[in-house]
């Protein structure tokens, strides 16, 4: 297992203090995801995991009923990915999706907001909204504040 960057622990708190609910949505084992959630906050006391194959036995009424205690998704495959972000859609919020590769554009192109890494694949690249030059999720806090801004000048 990859220890996760120094960086990222700031970068949920400040995701957190900015009001956004950071999830992580993995190919990884449940196992693996949940600890490195803990290591960088994305997982609490209290929250929930769930991995694709008990996803699938979900109706959409139970995953709504769940979703806003469900920080970690672990062994899901890109049809997983599309669903989340349309569940919490569902729930009448933004949703910003970041991704790198072909398994994530779907989810990409129906975010509100998506988010491809430079290094990933041109697929993601070419569905999403934004490209960051460096990989690096320490930049999230600062996109959504320059996005804010510029909305706010606008409205």
């Amino acid at each position: 297992m990859d220890p996760p960057r120094v960086e990222s622990l700031e970068a949920v708190l400040q995701c957190k203090k900015a009001g956004i609910k950071p999830i992580m949505i993995t190919g990884d084992h449940v196992i693996t995801a949940t600890s490195i959630a803990k290591k960088i906050g994305i997982f609490e006391e209290n929250d929930l995991y769930i991995e694709g194959q008990k996803l699938d036995l979900l109706n959409n009424h139970e995953l709504d009923e769940i979703l806003p205690r469900v920080s970690v998704y672990a062994r899901v495959a890109p049809e997983h990915k599309i669903r989340i972000v349309e569940a919490w859609q569902r729930k009448g919020k933004v949703v910003a999706m970041t991704g790198d590769g072909v398994n994530d554009v779907l989810a990409l192109k129906a975010a509100d907001c998506s988010i491809a890494m430079a290094s990933g694949s041109d697929a993601a690249k070419s569905a999403s909204h934004i490209v960051l030059l460096e990989n690096n999720f320490n930049a999230m806090p600062h996109i959504v504040n320059e996005g804010r801004r510029v909305i706010n000048n606008i409205t």
